[in-house]
Order: C-alpha cells, then structure tokens, then sequence
C-alpha cells in the first residue's frame, strides 16, 4: 500500500501548469508611384514676305551715256536661293528700272513647356495575433491531503 502512495504521487506531481503560447505576424508593405506629365505647346506663325524694290534709273539727256549705262546695269543680273528664301536682282532696259524681289518663307515660332510631377505613397502595415492558451493539468492539493487522510486512518486501523 504504502509503494502504491509513492508511484501515485510521482505520476502525478510531475504535471503541472503548462503554457502554450501562439503569435502570428504579417507584414504588408504598399508602394504606390504616379506620375503625370503635362505639356503646353505654342506655335506662333508668320505669314510669308514677298517684297519688291524698283529703283527707276533716271536718264542724263545723252544718248550715249545712258546706253553706256543701260549696258554696264544689265550686266547685273544675280540671284541667291536658300530653302524657300532668296532674293533677285536685274535690270530692266524696256523700263529703265533696277528691279530686286525678296522672298522670305513663312516662320513658325514653337514654344513647348514641360512639366513633370511625380508621386511616390509608401505604406507599412504590420498586423500581430498572439494567442496564449493555459492548460492547466494539475491534481488540486487538497486530493492529495484526503488520499494521505485515507491511507493514514487505514494504517492507524491495521496496526
């Protein structure tokens, strides 16, 4: 009787309070970027310019000077072209006239404005379950003082 006490109390005073102990954690992370990019353009345009200068030679009274100078003036006679630019220069006998045209192309003036923006949004989001959980796996003392009750009034009896 007496070793069936002892094998009770060390199979039960081995248990006691036990702790389970449960965490959960998640981490989220958000990373929004924007971007807009907006732009102005402005276009100026002007007309094209075809302009003309006569310049009238006048006469000296001498035939011969004023064929002389007929002949030298018609000898002039140039042009220059770039693109739709250029201009002329010749001399007219029937009229007497120094005639020159100029020809400017039409321009177009062109302004473009930019502008960038961007945005950047980060986020951290961090969500934490913990769970405890006690089992408590004990035998109350005060079962083990009535088992020592019992087990003393029965030695008392038997002796």
């Amino acid at each position: 009787m007496r070793y069936l006490i002892i094998v009770l109390l060390f199979l039960t005073s081995c248990r006691s309070v036990k702790t389970v102990s449960t965490s959960k954690k998640e981490t989220t992370k958000t990373e929004k970027t924007q971007k807009k990019q907006d732009s102005t353009n402005i276009i100026k345009k002007n007309g094209a310019i075809n302009d003309q200068l006569v310049t009238p030679v006048s006469s000296s009274g001498n035939k011969e000077i004023d064929k002389k100078i007929d002949e030298i003036l018609s000898k002039l006679n140039t042009q220059k072209k770039s693109g739709s630019n250029g201009y002329r220069q010749y001399y007219d006998r029937q009229t007497r006239r120094l005639v020159t045209d100029f020809i400017v192309a039409s321009t177009k003036n062109q302004t473009i404005t930019k502008n960038k923006e961007e945005t950047n949004e980060k986020s951290f989001e961090e969500k934490t379950d913990e769970y405890f959980m006690k089992k408590i796996k004990q035998i109350p003392w005060w079962v083990y003082l009535g088992v020592l009750f019992v087990v003393y009034v029965k030695n008392v009896k038997e002796n």
